[in-house]
């Protein structure tokens, strides 16, 4: 998980450039719903907190078959 809020400028570089890069070597921005157990992609002007996912379709596969445990009373 990379978090690019915006913060880079302060430093001397630009976070698009980096999620394009990260982009670049075949991964997709993705946001991640525990509840819900579900991956979405994210639009490419949003940054912020990113899942970057090589293979969506696997990853979806491998959240939906993943076991279910009990925390705090909630099944997720």
């Amino acid at each position: 998980m990379i978090e690019l809020r915006g913060h880079g400028v302060r430093y001397g570089f630009d976070e698009r450039v980096i999620d394009k890069q990260i982009r670049s070597l075949g991964f997709t921005a993705c946001e991640y719903d525990p509840l819900a157990r579900n991956i979405t992609v994210k639009n490419s002007e949003d940054l912020g907190d990113m899942l970057y996912i090589r293979d969506v379709s696997k990853a979806r596969e491998r959240v939906a078959s993943a076991p279910r445990y009990l925390i705090n009373g909630r099944m997720l």
